[in-house]
């Protein structure tokens, strides 16, 4: 594994794989029951959920400078700076 500067970006090497990383902060944030609420909820429910997460998701990625992704019963919120307060923001 090596580690260098290209052209201004961060490069990780990783055998024939180059990967850019940049520096940021990441929160973790898990959906307790959120299993077992997609097993007994009915389907228009669970559409009704998806759809506020993709809004939710849409609202983060465009207003407040921190990225949000969503996957499983998991929310990644990232931000592209190393500036802690660049995860407070009015709503």
């Amino acid at each position: 594994m090596m580690i260098s500067k290209k052209n201004g970006s961060n490069l990780l090497e990783l055998g024939d794989y180059m990967a850019s990383y940049k520096e940021g902060y990441v929160a973790f944030l898990d959906i307790l029951g959120f299993s077992h609420y997609i097993e007994n909820a009915d389907a228009d429910s669970v559409a009704k959920l998806f759809d506020f997460i993709e809004k939710l998701k849409s609202l983060f990625n465009s207003n407040t400078g921190i990225e949000m992704d969503f996957f499983s019963d998991s929310i990644i919120l990232m931000t592209n700076t190393h500036e802690l307060s660049s995860f407070l923001f009015p709503i």
